[in-house]
């Protein structure tokens, strides 16, 4: 009889050992399964509150004292300065900021950049009015006076459809020409309507040309 007791005991024993083991394995199996649909909620919103932060508080300072800029970008951006030596930028371009970049987007979702030439402000708003009509691939949305910097400036909105490689891609581009003086100041921030993040940009990118100084 002790015999059997021993033996159903060590059995029960046995039992419990394989169900903790059971278990363990199914919880570490678990944490390699797909991500459901709820977990892909949460992280997206994770990621918007955290990009939600970053327009709040997360910004840098660029100055540049040769042309006499300064603007302020989120941290995480990447900031490209013309040195005179980088292939494809044109010698009027002062400076790039480029978003962190989206999977499944050919281009970055959002990039600012600055560019100066001694053009008038009514003469190059002219022209870029016109290149916006005789474009079938450009679509103007708005056009107004502003003040940019407690200067005068021009500001348009458009849509232009690019061809990617892979398929058409629609890019919100807000253009700003803004008189300083005997210099002329081009910002041109565009946006990926695709991304993920568009509504965002549009906040980020206020805010960037919001704190532009000359």
């Amino acid at each position: 009889m002790r015999s059997y007791l021993t033996c159903k005991h060590i059995g029960s024993k046995l039992i419990l050992f394989g169900i903790i083991i059971f278990m363990f394995s199914f919880c570490i199996t678990a944490t390699d399964l797909p991500q459901t649909i709820a977990q892909k909620e949460i992280l997206s919103t994770l990621s918007s509150s955290s990009l939600n932060s970053n327009v709040a508080n997360d910004f840098l300072t660029y100055s540049n004292f040769a042309y006499g800029v300064k603007i302020k970008y989120p941290y995480g951006w990447e900031q490209r300065e013309n040195t005179g030596n980088i292939i494809n930028f044109p010698d009027d371009l002062i400076v790039v900021f480029y978003s962190p970049k989206e999977k499944y987007l050919s281009n970055y979702p959002a990039e600012l950049k600055i560019s100066v030439s001694s053009s008038s402000l009514l003469s190059q708003y002219v022209h870029a009015i016109n290149d916006i009509k005789a474009n079938s691939n450009l679509k103007l949305i708005e056009s107004h006076n502003t003040t940019i910097a407690n200067h005068p400036a021009y500001k348009l909105v458009y849509e232009q459809k690019v061809d990617t490689g892979r398929n058409i891609s629609i890019e919100e581009v807000t253009k700003i020409f803004i008189e300083g003086g005997n210099t002329l100041y081009t910002i041109t921030y565009v946006i990926q309507e695709s991304s993920r993040y568009y509504s965002e940009y549009i906040k980020i990118g206020q805010k960037m040309i919001d704190s532009f100084e000359i």
